[in-house]
């Protein structure tokens, strides 16, 4: 997994659906150490190993609504 900590952009997403900012990245894949140390970010959250066409990148924190495409160029296949 290629996603680095410092690559990290933290952008003010909108919600979609409810119109919140409450808004974390969902990380799929195996996170690299760097991010696992920093396990504790509010704005992060480890989804695990498979992904498939249903998986998205944005959740709202306050809906539960998912959205986005998830990045494949993220990961090692």
């Amino acid at each position: 997994y290629r996603y680095e900590i410092n690559n990290f952009k933290k952008r003010t997403k909108k919600c979609p659906e409810c119109g919140h900012y409450n808004i974390t990245e969902q990380i799929w894949g195996y996170p690299n150490p760097e991010l696992i140390e920093n396990e504790t970010r509010k704005n992060i959250e480890f989804r695990g190993c498979i992904v498939d066409n249903h998986s998205k990148r944005w959740k709202c924190s306050d809906c539960l609504h998912e959205w986005g495409d998830v990045q494949y160029d993220w990961f090692f296949f």
